[in-house]
């Protein structure tokens, strides 16, 4: 018995199938640590920058929207020099999650938040 295998196909197969898995499996894996990294260096730096911001304006009751605005303007210039996205919303979230983990208190602008959200719901509204 003569059997002529070609080799040519099986590494042709290999190959196209190294480059599903690598396509379906590794590039996604990657991808999603790169952008767990920059999101955990974000966190870092508005943690940063919160902490700076009591410590800077004294802890004064009032002027949380001054702070937050430092803390926006901070981030948001880090992010450009890094090569960061800046997500303005995102960026806010953490903030407030910074402020907590900070002061152990809910910051007076998620008590107006919840407060309007929940307003808005149920009501009618006739001319």
């Amino acid at each position: 018995m003569n059997m002529n295998i070609d080799v040519t196909e099986i590494i042709s197969i290999v190959i196209t199938l190294l480059g599903v898995l690598i396509t379906t499996f590794v590039i996604p894996y990657i991808k999603s640590k790169t952008n767990d990294a920059q999101y955990n260096l974000i966190k870092t730096i508005v943690n940063t920058a919160v902490y700076f911001a009591e410590a800077y304006f004294n802890s004064s009751y009032g002027q949380g929207e001054e702070k937050r605005k430092y803390v926006i303007e901070y981030v948001k210039g880090k992010c450009g020099e890094l090569g960061l996205t800046f997500d303005e919303v995102a960026v806010a979230q953490l903030i407030e999650e910074a402020w907590i983990n900070l002061t152990g208190m809910v910051s007076d602008v998620s008590l107006i938040e919840d407060k309007t959200d929940s307003d808005d719901e149920g009501e009618i509204i006739s001319e």
